[in-house]
Parts: C-alpha cells; sequence; structure tokens
C-alpha cells in the first residue's frame, strides 16, 4: 500500500471516529474534512503524475525500437543480391524520413507534458536524452553520406561502423522497457482492490472486526481478501440477511439490489469514485 493510500485511510478513520463522537465541536469536524480531501487531491495527482510518466516511456519504447529497426536495415535490400551505394543511399534516406517523424511525435508529446500540471521532469528529462541521440543519428547519416560519395567506400567497414554506433540506442531500447515493466507493476499494485462480504462472525474470526468496530486498513490481512483489478471490477452477487458497506464508498457510486431470496447484487457505478477513499470493499451479510 502506498503512503498516500495509508495517509487518506488514517484520516478517514479518524474522521468517523470523531463523526461518532459527541464531544467534538463542528469546527474540528470540518478541519479533517478538508484534510480528507486534500489526500484525495494528492491522490489524483500521483496517479495523473504515473499515468503521464508511462505515457512518456510508451513513447520511447516505440522510438527506440523503430530507430533500431530501420538502423539495421541500412546495409540490406530485402533480396539475396549483393547491397550497392545506391541501396544505402535509399536507406539512408528512409532512415532520415523516420527521424523525422519521431521527432515530430517527439515534439507533441513535450508541449502536452509541458501544458499540463502533472508532469514530471523525469519525463522532460527522458524526452532531452531522446532528442540527443536522435541528433547524434542525424550527424551519423551525414558522415555515411559523406562516405558513400567516395569512389572506392568500403560498404563492408561502413556496415560494421553503423553496428558498433547501434548498441548504444539497443542498450538504451533494453533499459526504457525495464523501467516500462517496472511502471506495469507498480500500475498493477495502485489498482489493486480488496473485497470481503462475510458475516459479522467470521469478519471477527478473520480479524477484521474488533468488538463490532472495523480495524484499521493497516493490520488487515490481505490474504483473506479477494483481490481485483479496479478498473475491470464491476459487481458481485452475495446472500445477505442484510447487507450493509463498512468500508467508506459514497453511496452515489454503487447501486445495491436484490432478486429476493435474499440474493443481492452490488453494483459500481463509477469506479473512479467507488475506490476515491479506499482500496478495501468490507460489508456484512447479517
Amino acid at each position: 500500500m502506498s503512503v498516500r493510500t495509508s495517509l487518506i485511510y488514517v484520516a478517514v478513520a479518524t474522521l468517523s471516529l470523531l463523526l461518532g463522537s459527541c464531544g467534538n465541536s463542528d469546527k474540528e469536524i470540518l478541519k479533517l474534512v478538508e484534510e480528507r480531501d486534500s489526500l484525495r487531491q494528492l491522490n489524483a495527482s500521483q496517479t495523473s503524475l504515473l499515468r503521464n510518466y508511462g505515457q512518456t516511456m510508451e513513447v520511447l519504447n516505440e522510438t527506440f525500437d523503430s530507430i533500431a529497426l530501420q538502423e539495421s536495415m541500412i546495409f540490406t535490400n530485402g533480396d539475396e543480391t549483393p547491397i550497392t551505394k545506391e541501396d544505402v543511399k535509399y536507406n539512408l534516406t528512409r532512415f532520415a524520413s523516420l527521424l523525422q517523424t519521431q521527432r515530430e511525435k517527439i515534439d507533441r508529446l513535450e508541449a502536452q507534458l509541458r501544458e499540463s500540471s502533472d508532469s514530471t521532469e523525469q519525463s522532460l528529462h527522458l524526452i532531452a536524452y531522446l532528442r540527443q541521440q536522435m541528433s547524434i543519428k542525424d550527424s551519423e547519416i551525414a558522415q555515411l553520406r559523406e562516405e558513400l560519395e567516395k569512389k572506392n567506400v568500403d560498404l563492408a567497414r561502413l556496415q560494421g561502423q553503423v553496428q558498433s554506433q547501434t548498441v548504444t540506442i539497443n542498450e538504451l531500447s533494453q533499459r526504457t522497457q525495464k523501467q516500462s515493466e517496472a511502471l506495469a507493476r507498480q500500475d498493477a499494485m495502485l489498482n489493486n482492490g480488496y473485497v470481503m462480504i462475510a458475516s459479522k462472525d467470521e469478519l471477527t474470526r478473520k480479524g477484521i472486526l474488533k468488538k463490532g468496530k472495523l480495524v484499521s486498513n493497516a493490520i488487515m490481512d490481505r490474504s483473506a481478501f479477494i483481490k481485483v483489478d479496479i478498473r475491470e471490477w464491476r459487481e458481485v452477487s452475495f446472500f445477505a440477511k442484510k447487507p450493509y458497506i463498512l468500508t467508506d464508498m459514497p453511496t452515489s457510486s454503487y447501486e445495491l439490489t436484490t432478486a429476493g431470496n435474499k440474493t443481492f447484487t452490488l453494483r459500481v457505478l463509477t469506479p473512479a469514485d467507488f475506490w476515491r477513499i479506499s482500496n478495501y470493499l468490507v460489508s456484512h451479510t447479517d
């Protein structure tokens, strides 16, 4: 669980206790509400930062892969015939066109990030570094074109030179791929939800309820819950006498219906609001 999510849980739990107490002033309650709302905004901002960084990594990966692929094709002509100077010149023109296309895509991404209040310095730094590498490739293309104008150009030597230069771009591609995989794992963790619908006795046995009250999220045993992806999970059906949701899910974000025979269905209407305060859903059935 992230630090910001833990802070939200603590603030909400404290608010619930104060609301149940008789001797606290409206000023104290109002202050806690403001703190809770501030933490919600922080959580939303951090989620947006993660999304923007993920978008940057996606574009970087695509750009590195396309550059590496096009660079590997400079000395190939698609058939079994020997490569000629004209073939290489044509391939260099295609490579230069690819770099320009990718440069325009990077321009659009950078402009979007700079306009966003949730842009990250790390994303902008990665873009700047990619620009530097693309400028290096421009220089290499110019150098190769100059070499090709020589009468006795050695294509094999030039090919070896290009192959040695592709090592850097391949290493960068592998590095960004690893970062993307780590980002995907982090994103999955942030989108984990934990669901438990059971009787009061069972919730007590599992340590979710103590003296009839919900324990703090910090001491809940996640292994006792059903783990769901909050981006995709929408409903659950269960048997109950009189179901009641113990965690703080806004009532406008879901609906609880029954088909009779003690069968109920909980449907999530707006996932962003439903999971906004807590990634835990606890409900008793009696």
